[in-house]
């Protein structure tokens, strides 16, 4: 009844702690191939997709939807969904940001972070950064737009 891999008086599976993520309760483990996210350091994909997808996408519906509107002889609100996307792309890269500065675990944090590049610290500033800029020049554009005749 001996099978390799399983060791102990209860014969519990010993699984190696970087391939197991408890999900929904402490009880039940899952078993990934790749390291899911929020395990460990992130990487450059973890910490900029997210964040760009959205800043993108917050874009393209904030000009689809005002040069639609004008093309209709009137400005819709529905503008301010793209606004919305990118307000929520600088929240999540603020994520990246807490991690570095959290004064509770912020410390341990930069600490597992040590053999990583500048590059890769900087990634998290820019996380937040870029849709920050993004997020007010967009917001001066609504202004100009709102004021410009609509043709």
């Amino acid at each position: 009844m001996d099978k390799p891999g399983w060791e102990g008086p209860l014969q519990c599976r010993i699984i190696p702690a970087d391939i197991v993520s408890y999900t929904d309760t402490a009880s039940s483990l899952v078993r990934y191939n790749l390291r899911p996210m929020g395990n460990g350091p992130p990487t450059y994909f973890d910490l900029l997709f997210v964040p760009g997808l959205l800043t993108f996408l917050g874009l393209v519906v904030y000009a689809v939807t005002t040069f639609r509107s004008r093309a209709d002889g009137h400005l819709t609100p529905y503008r301010y969904i793209g606004i919305g996307f990118i307000a929520i792309a600088f929240l999540l890269g603020l994520r990246g940001v807490w991690d570095l500065l959290n004064p509770g675990l912020g410390a341990f944090y930069r600490a597992s972070l040590a053999g990583y590049s500048k590059r890769f610290i900087a990634a998290h500033y820019f996380a937040a950064i870029a849709p920050l800029v993004i997020l007010i020049g967009t917001i001066i554009a609504d202004y100009f737009v709102r004021k410009s005749p609509i043709d």
